[in-house]
């Protein structure tokens, strides 16, 4: 049996080619479809996109008018502070003024009437031989005649670069009794006998020492409430830097109306003290007359 001749049929053109037009233009439409909705979705998309672009516009727009209306403000308020602080400073200074100008009993307040005298009150503290408070303010107070004398002496010590440290000036008198009764009897001989009161009592002696344009205390020949001969004019045994410097303290107080005692390098009188009346007031009470 012989084999069967392959036959292929050639497909009539006049159906072929319709069909390939059809296939062809659905083809296109439906990407055209595709790609109109793809272009209505990104549409929408760049659309919500502006539309969120528009309000964070609106609200920088909004923030930067609060910021302009904060700024406006912030300036009012620097205006007002400039002047409340000038203001406050013009009061300040009127309050120095009559801080400056009180005087009670004759007693006037150094910290007041000197701002370059640093006033390192030792008995307001307890840095002194009593290792106690004793006085309850720190507030410094002198004769106003010694006083006077006192911030002249500050004037000269200022011209080589140097101040004025005070370590106790006016003293309630009745301290003096308290001072005697807190020290041993040996110690007694370096102060005043309450019976009779001390130049302290009169507000018309300071014990002082020197600092220089840093705050250091200048080398003297012994520290402050040095019980012993550490403390004397006459001790041999003291440095030479610390015996200039005292000797340039001495001359200077000397030459504004100060004597001096040779126990103790850190005191002076003023030469008129024995003019003034011994006091008993406190500091409290001259506080409380401002």
């Amino acid at each position: 049996m012989g084999a069967k001749k392959m036959m292929f049929k050639i497909p009539d053109n006049k159906k072929v080619i319709p069909t390939i037009i059809f296939i062809i233009i659905l083809s296109v439409t439906l990407g055209t479809i595709v790609y109109i909705n793809n272009s209505n979705k990104l549409m929408q998309t760049n659309l919500t996109i502006k539309q969120d672009l528009d309000k964070e516009r609106n609200k920088n727009d909004k923030l930067q008018l609060e910021n302009n209306e904060l700024k406006q403000n912030n300036d009012k308020l620097s205006e007002v502070k400039e002047k409340f602080e000038e203001e406050n400073k013009w009061l300040k200074s009127q309050v120095k003024k009559l801080r400056a100008s009180k005087e009670y009993k004759g007693l006037v307040a150094i910290n007041y009437l000197d701002e370059s005298i640093v006033c390192d009150l030792r008995y307001a503290s307890e840095n002194n031989f009593g290792h106690r408070k004793f006085y309850s303010d720190a507030l410094v107070l002198l004769r106003k005649e010694t006083a006077q004398k006192l911030i002249k002496a500050n004037e000269e010590f200022k011209k080589k670069g140097y101040r004025i440290k005070i370590w106790d000036a006016y003293r309630p008198r009745h301290f003096q009794q308290v001072f005697w009764d807190t020290v041993s009897d040996e110690d007694r001989k370096y102060f005043a006998n309450p019976k009779y009161g001390s130049n302290h009592n009169r507000g018309a002696a300071v014990d002082i020492t020197l600092i220089d344009s840093d705050g250091k205390e200048l080398l003297m020949p012994s520290k402050f409430d040095e019980f012993s001969i550490k403390a004397s004019r006459k001790n041999i045994k003291i440095c030479d830097e610390a015996r200039e410097n005292m000797e340039y303290l001495t001359k200077v107080m000397k030459e504004n109306g100060f004597t001096i005692i040779n126990s103790e390098w850190w005191h002076f009188n003023d030469s008129n003290c024995k003019e003034y009346p011994l006091l008993d007031i406190s500091i409290k009470e001259f506080i409380s007359k401002e």
